[in-house]
C-alpha cells in the first residue's frame, strides 16, 4: 500500500488550500495511507526528508520514497501523483 506524507504548517497559506483537497481524496479513496506532518512540531521527520518548502507531498511504497512534489496542486494533479 502507498503512503502519502503531507508536510504542512499552520502559517502556510498553500498548505491550508491543499488540506481539504487531500482529506477529501483520502475519504473518497482510502486505498492509500495518509500521514499529515506539521513541520514545526515534527522536526525529526522534516529533517529526515530534507524538506525545503511546504506543502510538500512524499509518496512512499513499502516505506521507500518513490516521488515527491511541492506547492499547491489541483485535485487532478494529486490523483495522478498518487495513482499514476
Amino acid at each position: 500500500m502507498r503512503t502519502l506524507l503531507y508536510f504542512t504548517a499552520d502559517w502556510c497559506r498553500p498548505c491550508k488550500q491543499m488540506r481539504p483537497i487531500i482529506e477529501k481524496m483520502y475519504q473518497d479513496n482510502p486505498d492509500f495511507n495518509l500521514e499529515i506532518i506539521d513541520v514545526d512540531k515534527e522536526i525529526k521527520k522534516r529533517e529526515e526528508f530534507s524538506l525545503l518548502s511546504v506543502p510538500t507531498f512524499v509518496l512512499l511504497q513499502d516505506n521507500a520514497e518513490i516521488k515527491r512534489t511541492s506547492g499547491a496542486k489541483t485535485e487532478e494533479f494529486m490523483k495522478d501523483f498518487i495513482y499514476g
